[in-house]
C-alpha cells in the first residue's frame, strides 16, 4: 500500500506521521488488497476553539473509500478515522467475499 501524507499549511510532528502510518499498516492485515491510501491533515481555528480534521481516501479493487474526522487534537481524530476506515474496509471485504 503506498500511503501519501499531505498536511497544507501546517507542520506535523515525526511522532505523528509514524502513528499515521502505523494505524493505516494495521488497516493492510484486514484487507490486504489496498491500494493506496491519502491523508490530508488540516487545522481549523475558529474563536477560541482549534479543530483538527483527517481526511482518508483508500483506493480498494472495484471502489474506494472515503472517512473524514474531527477533534481536538490530531491524535483523537486519528483514533475515530482508523475505527470508521476499518468498519467500512470489513464491509467492503464481505461485499468483495460475496460476490466470489
Amino acid at each position: 500500500m503506498q500511503i501519501t501524507i499531505e498536511s497544507p499549511h501546517i507542520d506535523i510532528s515525526i511522532r505523528l506521521r509514524r502513528q499515521i502510518k502505523r494505524k493505516l499498516e494495521a488497516l493492510n492485515k484486514i484487507y490486504e488488497r489496498i491500494i493506496t491510501c491519502d491523508i490530508i491533515l488540516r487545522q481549523q481555528s475558529s474563536y477560541n476553539q482549534n479543530r483538527f480534521n483527517i481526511e482518508a481516501k483508500l483506493s480498494v479493487p472495484k471502489g474506494s473509500l472515503f472517512a473524514k474526522e474531527r477533534a481536538e487534537n490530531f491524535s483523537i481524530a486519528l483514533a475515530r478515522l482508523s475505527d470508521n476506515i476499518k468498519r467500512q474496509l470489513i464491509k467492503h471485504k464481505e461485499k468483495m467475499e460475496e460476490i466470489r
